[in-house]
């Protein structure tokens, strides 16, 4: 550690005896002052890196990994305002009337909200662990999903412009979609879903047992109303969300009930009437 210089240190400190300057000494004293800066700027560098390690995990869950509430919630209203921006220019084309430049840089926003399907049961039947298993494989899955959608999108994007998935909270995840438009939403809607319902987690239980847990999971997907707020959106994508759970919980009931019908007619293929009068 270089010796520290007295910053009131004057010009006579730096001459002999006869009143000469030493050049030693001037020599020492320019070493030991590049030593100080250098350790000055380490010092910042270190405080500086921290601080953004500080700020990126401010804005991850803890848990998968994903950007979290406060991060999503920042990421949709950034992308709501770069919409607006663009929005009074894209209107209605009319015959023969062509798109303008501004027009086609319009990438769209739309959000998902993904709630998963019994996952109480889960925590409760086999353990908090084994509903953090679950959490983590969905993270890990829409991690996946969305860095392969960046990889193959025709647009050349900023981070700031980018899709972006996270963790709400609890069992709940959000989208924020870019580049696309409300003609694609339902396929979209109907791939992330369908993939998401592929999910399985093989779960080692405490006694050493190793069991699947299927993972299941509703999305309601929506495109967004540029003059409401991000909690707006948020709200009508939730609702969105419910009916289409309860949409799949009815067609469950629905299959079920034709399973027991098949069932029946294999174990019961003579129905019996009584004779008419």
């Amino acid at each position: 550690m270089a010796q520290r210089l007295n910053p009131n240190l004057g010009v006579f400190a730096l001459r002999d005896e006869h009143g000469a300057f030493d050049h030693a000494r001037m020599l020492s004293y320019i070493f030991n002052l590049e030593q100080q800066l250098r350790e000055t700027q380490a010092a910042l560098t270190v405080a500086q890196t921290a601080l953004e390690q500080e700020k990126t995990l401010s804005r991850r869950d803890a848990l998968t990994g994903l950007p979290n509430r406060r991060a999503l919630i920042e990421h949709l209203e950034g992308a709501l305002q770069d919409e607006l921006k663009l929005a009074p220019t894209y209107t209605p084309l009319a015959d023969g009337e062509k798109r303008s430049e501004t027009d086609e840089k319009r990438i769209g926003v739309a959000i998902g909200f993904i709630d998963l399907d019994g996952f109480k049961a889960i925590n409760d039947t086999h353990g908090h662990d084994a509903g953090d298993a679950v959490l983590r494989e969905v993270g890990d899955f829409l991690e996946r999903k969305f860095r392969e959608t960046d990889a193959f999108s025709l647009y050349q994007l900023p981070d700031e412009a980018k899709e972006m998935a996270g963790r709400l909270g609890g069992d709940e995840f959000l989208l924020v979609l870019r580049h696309t438009d409300a003609q694609s939403l339902s396929s979209r809607r109907i791939e992330i879903e369908a993939d998401l319902n592929m999910l399985s987690v093989d779960f080692t239980k405490p006694d050493g047992k190793t069991i699947k847990i299927p993972i299941r999971g509703s999305l309601g997907l929506v495109d967004c109303d540029l003059d409401a707020s991000a909690e707006t959106n948020l709200d009508a994508a939730d609702k969105l969300m419910y009916a289409r759970k309860q949409e799949r919980k009815q067609m469950r009931f629905a299959e079920q009930g034709k399973a027991m019908d098949t069932l029946q007619h294999a174990l019961f293929p003579t129905t019996f009437r009584a004779p008419s009068p």
